[in-house]
């Protein structure tokens, strides 16, 4: 199941809870629903791994972001 916003195959920069990075970036394998939203396992290129992330939780504006962590 894909939802309408996330495909099996985006590339995308997620906000996570827990690794030793705020962040994570990889591919979709596969996306559902849960109670709290849109979700979407990948592959983690930054942290390693698997991971789950949310829809809400994607970070569009990744390079603003990674800039403003790393000028502080």
């Amino acid at each position: 199941m894909e939802s309408e916003n996330i495909k099996i195959g985006d590339m995308l920069w997620v906000k996570l809870k827990g690794p030793t990075n705020d962040y994570g970036y990889g591919e979709v394998v596969e996306v559902f629903k849960t109670e709290k939203g849109n979700c979407f396992e990948f592959h983690c290129l930054i942290n390693g791994g698997k991971r789950l992330g949310l829809e809400k939780d994607i970070i569009n504006k990744h390079l603003y972001v990674l800039v403003t962590e790393n000028e502080i």
